[in-house]
């Protein structure tokens, strides 16, 4: 299976990565190293993440890479990392609001 990151998702892990690289130069690529690797799990295993809670399908999933959630939908010959969000953040109730 290919994993495709959308756009949003690219901007979500640079902004990520300036907002560490504020206090802690060295962990900001670290941490957005630890992000992409998890990832690749998805590879072999694309339903390994849990069904995001609020939403009824059953194809758009998330991984908790904390303090992270990586979320991803399903689809038939590939994923799209959709977005990555602290989960402190409430989700919007909307997809096309992410």
């Amino acid at each position: 299976m290919k994993v495709a990151w959308t756009h949003r998702a690219r901007a979500r892990l640079r902004q990520i990565h300036r907002h560490i690289a504020n206090d802690q130069p060295a962990n900001a690529d670290r941490v957005v190293d630890r992000l992409t690797r998890r990832v690749e799990q998805l590879i072999e295993h694309p339903h390994s993440g849990r069904v995001v809670e609020g939403f009824l399908q059953g194809d758009l999933r998330e991984l908790i890479e904390a303090p992270y959630r990586i979320i991803y939908l399903v689809g038939r010959d590939r994923i799209d990392i959709l977005t990555v969000r602290d989960t402190r953040r409430v989700l919007p109730r909307r997809l096309d609001e992410w």
